[in-house]
Formats: structure tokens, C-alpha cells, sequence
């Protein structure tokens, strides 16, 4: 072993949490993201696509963001839709 490796940094039980609950949101917004882009693609189900969309926003509306993360759920949605033209 190297003398000069770094040694991985301990990360409590809390902070794994933590850490948890903000890849949770962060993968809600890739995924309305990615059913935004594809709503329209014929590859894709649009119908599937709304539902993706349907789902994260009643997540993102939800007490579960707050619970997850100390980001607010309808703040992260009113900017995703300010990001995609202020879609509706």
C-alpha cells in the first residue's frame, strides 16, 4: 500500500441518508426530464411519457421531497418547467 494513498473519507450512517434521499429526488427530475424530451418521439409511448411525468410531479408535490432531502419540491418542478418553455 502507498503511504500517500488517500484513504476513502468515513461517511456516517446519517449522511448516507442524506446522500440517499438526494439521489432519490435528483433521479425524479432525470426522469421527467427524459419523458419531457420523449413526449413526442413515435418510438416512444406518449401515453407512457405522461405518466412518467404525472408520476414525478405528484412526487415533487409531495411531503416525501422535504422528508428526503432539504429541497423543496415545488420550487425543483416550477424550474424544470421554466427549463422546458414554461410548459404546463
Amino acid at each position: 500500500m502507498k503511504a500517500n494513498a488517500a484513504q476513502p473519507e468515513y461517511v456516517g450512517p446519517e449522511e448516507r441518508w442524506r446522500l440517499l434521499g438526494v439521489a432519490i429526488v435528483q433521479q425524479a427530475v432525470a426522469d421527467w426530464r427524459d419523458a419531457t424530451r420523449n413526449l413526442n418521439n413515435p418510438k416512444k409511448s406518449s401515453m407512457e411519457m405522461n405518466k412518467t411525468r404525472n408520476s414525478v410531479e405528484h412526487f415533487l408535490r409531495s411531503p416525501l421531497v422535504e422528508l428526503y432531502s432539504d429541497l423543496d419540491g415545488r420550487t425543483i418542478l416550477r424550474m424544470l418547467k421554466e427549463e422546458y418553455g414554461g410548459i404546463m
